[in-house]
């Protein structure tokens, strides 16, 4: 069904587990339908959101745009991808074994799309948007130095030669706080790697 989202449970609750579930899931029916007209629908052993006419699945889209690599000619694509990283981090804030692993998947698709597609800008001289992808990036991916280098690249072919600069410097401030330790090379070394 078009505009489902399944989240799958245990098969067998205790009876107050779901006693308790039955209550919290009504609570969140009625604040999700009051304030976003999303229908909360449960199950034996399901839960699924169905979302109004006109509202968009984020999760589906970005895992659609995921599975096959964006085009970059398709711009409409492209932007929305651009526009669910520029969000925030997926699964930020929760610690679990299950998390780490689901956002280091994520993470890892980002970053890679994002390179692919910032190769491409490059490579026909979009040196504006291969910037705009970087700085986007740059939220999931902290301490790439494949993204500071592209980053860096455009920013000198941009004629912003002090901007690559402090690119730089802020790269490694952040470096050294995570690591305790200098970068291990100066701005003109990094240049010429």
């Amino acid at each position: 069904m078009p505009g489902l989202i399944n989240f799958y449970g245990q098969i067998c609750l205790p009876t107050i587990l779901k006693n308790n579930r039955n209550v919290a899931f009504s609570r969140l029916r009625s604040v999700l339908k009051s304030k976003s007209g999303i229908s909360l629908i449960t199950d034996q052993d399901s839960v699924k959101i169905k979302l109004p006419p006109g509202m968009t699945n984020e999760l589906e889209l970005f895992n659609n745009i995921t599975l096959k690599q964006p085009d970059p000619l398709n711009n409409r694509q492209t932007s929305k991808f651009f526009t669910i990283i520029s969000r925030g981090v997926f699964l930020q804030g929760i610690r679990s074994e299950w998390a780490h692993e689901a956002k280091e998947e994520v993470i890892s698709k980002i970053i890679k799309i994002t390179l692919d597609l910032m190769t491409y800008y490059c490579e026909k001289g979009e040196y504006h948007k291969c910037l705009e992808a970087a700085d986007t990036v740059s939220l999931h991916a902290l301490l790439s130095e494949e993204v500071l280098r592209y980053k860096i690249n455009a920013l000198i072919k941009l004629d912003r030669t002090e901007e690559a600069a402090e690119s730089f410097k802020i790269f490694c401030d952040e470096y050294k706080q995570r690591y305790k330790e200098e970068y291990g090379y100066d701005f003109e070394e990094f240049l010429e790697m």
